[in-house]
């Protein structure tokens, strides 16, 4: 029972595992040089990508923001 169980989960370990490399085209190289900065140092990107979404929301709301922040936190 045992190695019945095995050997069926090794044939779909094998399917799994057999997936050809990921292919977009010409954005091919531009996926892995992001993904790969991603891998590494996922906490700079971060640190990149919120810091332009804060930007661009004070961008449009302005002042606005505040306001919002203040009520978010007396409701919560």
């Amino acid at each position: 029972m045992a190695d019945l169980l095995f050997t069926n989960f090794m044939k779909r370990w094998e399917e799994v595992t057999e997936l050809p490399p990921q292919q977009f085209g010409r954005l091919t190289n531009v996926y892995k040089m992001v993904t790969g900065r991603i891998k590494t140092m996922p906490w700079l990107a971060f640190f990149g990508v919120s810091s332009l979404v804060v930007g661009s929301v004070y961008f449009f709301l302005g002042s606005t923001i505040v306001w919002i922040v203040s009520l978010l936190q007396k409701g919560f």
